[in-house]
């Protein structure tokens, strides 16, 4: 990434849901200043990078009560290429509150949006297809693979799009595929249950042929959950049967970091053992085996009970590279103080190239400089978002080993010091990347 220029696409979403604020952006240098992605009330967003240099953005807009989906697609220049405020996706009902949704893009460079809405004493799960010139292309009433709540899609080779949703009718994973055209492909949806036990929070990854992996979690008491893998041919049927990648204890609350080279699938994420948390990098081959051994290669090897606390971890790879890059927030074991290391691993032997304490890149202190939004890599080059105590935002760039690049170490994007939540972070091009 030769020549990265940080008047980039930077758009700020600060968000609270019982009180929608306004969604802004920057494309000027003044990072008091922001670019409104829209001038609506706003809630969640999600965003998605296409192959021709723009970046889709999803985000709930509140409408006498209800939050209705819009959509609005930027270029490389900021411009807004869909009005304003973007165009509406869907009015039907939401309740009081908004849930978890998921976007992809297809191999045209469409949006999808994956979400959900009231019907009786329920939730429909319902996927949109959008175009770049925002236009409906599975009609305004979209595509309907059954009830739930928490869809996740992704693009397989095919050109089909897979999704993964907690059902209501199953209290289980489901998962369906569509056909690009629109079309539900199986007569009806696949299950996920280990024996007798539920599953939850599917993060799916298209490999090669139109086979897919999901990475998923076994339902616990409460929110605690465990960590299982499956790969799927593209008729739907597992190849293996459910495989335990992790014996710690991970969030029904949350979604990680997943990426695939391949058939082979890579999740990072963080998990509790006892009253403290890792970082893992975990390999799964399309055999079903995990050659780095459960949990896979620890992101730091100090983990005893008195040593800092390993947390938000965000993985990813290069094309072409034989390596992961992964960044993780640590903490004191008092959860008071914060900092960011980094990792890399050998994608194929999971060595810490890093050492075995990796990367420290802002200490543990009270400044609290967190990471925000998804790790990005160029030229083997580790970049990302953060933000620190003050809610300030900033972006970084290391090199291959770990250090700065920049005289001034970050590059402030957003000097405002009202709350903030709900990070992305994108490519756009060789030049531009996208934080809102």
């Amino acid at each position: 990434m030769k020549g990265l220029r940080f008047l980039a696409y930077l758009g700020i979403l600060t968000i609270f849901i019982i009180q929608p604020l306004t969604m802004k952006g920057q494309w000027n240098t003044n990072t008091a200043q922001n670019l409104n992605i829209s001038g609506m009330e706003a809630g969640p967003m999600e965003s998605a990078s296409t192959s021709d240099d723009k970046v889709w953005v999803a985000f709930y807009s509140t409408n006498e009560g209800n939050f209705d989906m819009r959509a609005q697609l930027f270029d490389a220049s900021g411009n807004k290429l869909l009005g304003p405020d973007g165009v509406l996706v869907s009015n039907q009902s939401s309740g009081t509150a908004t849930f978890v949704y998921g976007v992809c893009v297809d191999a045209s460079d469409n949006f999808i949006i994956a979400m959900q809405y009231e019907i009786a004493d329920d939730y429909q799960i319902v996927l949109y297809k959008i175009s770049q010139q925002g236009e409906h292309l599975w009609t305004s009433a979209g595509v309907k693979p059954g009830t739930g709540l928490a869809p996740y899609p992704a693009l397989l080779s095919t050109g089909e799009i897979v999704v993964s949703w907690l059902s209501t009718t199953s209290n289980t994973l489901d998962y369906q595929k569509i056909s690009p055209s629109g079309t539900l492909v199986w007569e009806n949806p696949y299950s996920i249950t280990i024996g007798t036990s539920k599953t939850t929070r599917g993060q799916i990854v298209g490999n090669l042929d139109g086979k897919f992996t999901i990475v998923y979690q076994k339902k616990g008491y409460g929110v605690a959950t465990t960590l299982y893998a499956q790969h799927f041919n593209n008729d739907g049927t597992a190849l293996y049967d459910p495989m335990q990648i992790c014996d710690q204890t991970s969030s029904g609350a949350r979604y990680y970091s997943i990426l695939a080279e391949a058939d082979t699938t890579y999740f990072g994420y963080y998990s509790s053992a006892g009253y403290r948390f890792d970082s893992f990098l975990q390999r799964i081959k399309p055999d079903g085996t995990t050659p780095w051994g459960m949990n896979g290669s620890n992101f730091n090897t100090s983990t005893g009970s008195n040593d800092n606390y390993q947390g938000l971890t965000q993985i990813c790879r290069e094309a072409g590279s034989d390596y992961i890059w992964s960044v993780c927030s640590f903490c004191d074991p008092n959860q008071t103080v914060y900092g960011i290391y980094v990792q890399k691993f050998s994608k194929v032997s999971g060595a810490r190239i890093l050492g075995d304490q990796a990367k420290e890149v802002f200490p543990i202190s009270a400044t609290r400089n967190i990471p925000a939004g998804n790790l990005i890599v160029e030229d083997d080059n580790p970049i990302f978002m953060y933000s620190d105590v003050n809610e300030k935002m900033y972006v970084t760039r290391l090199d291959a080993t770990g250090s700065f690049i920049w005289p001034n170490q970050a590059a402030e994007i957003c000097s405002t010091t009202n709350g903030k939540s709900r990070y992305n972070f994108n490519r756009v091009d060789e030049h531009w990347l996208a934080g809102m």
